[in-house]
């Protein structure tokens, strides 16, 4: 299993980051401030300090390994197990960003539901040409023994 880098430095990184240039920048507005939604996660890592926080990470690290956190990976065919990645720092949304990545996930996942009980059902999709018939049954995932349940 690969290794996970330990995070130098934490609690002050933040303040030391120095965005890129031409970018939108998740963790400092264009002025160089904190936003506001991470100025919380640095106070909290502020209070832990560097050694609890790099204890903690490393306490992390360890129960990805001992637990075989991973996913696989089809590379030409052939399936690779990866460890599953693991950031030092989340991603932290606030709730204007939360509320719109929400809805567009929620929108999928309904549009999914429909594609899959017509894919299933009467396949409306294929009749219409809306789906290329070669596409549709080229899927490796599809169980043809379901079509009707």
């Amino acid at each position: 299993m690969e290794a996970i880098a330990a995070p130098e430095h934490v609690p002050g990184a933040m303040a030391e980051y120095q965005p890129g240039e031409g970018a939108f920048d998740e963790l400092k507005t264009p002025q160089g401030e904190i936003r506001p939604h991470w100025a919380v996660f640095q106070s909290i890592l502020e209070g832990l300090g560097p050694a609890e926080t790099r204890r903690r990470w490393e306490q992390a690290r360890h129960m990805v390994r001992d637990n075989r956190v991973c996913y696989n990976l089809s590379v030409e065919g052939r399936a690779r197990t990866r460890v599953w990645p693991l950031d030092p720092f989340p991603l932290l949304l606030d709730a204007a960003e939360w509320e719109k990545l929400a809805a567009g996930l929620s929108q999928r996942a309904r549009l999914l539901n429909a594609v899959l009980a017509d894919w299933y059902g009467s396949q409306q999709t294929l009749q219409r040409r809306l789906v290329p018939p070669e596409v549709f049954f080229a899927g490796e995932g599809l169980l043809r023994a379901c079509h009707g349940l």
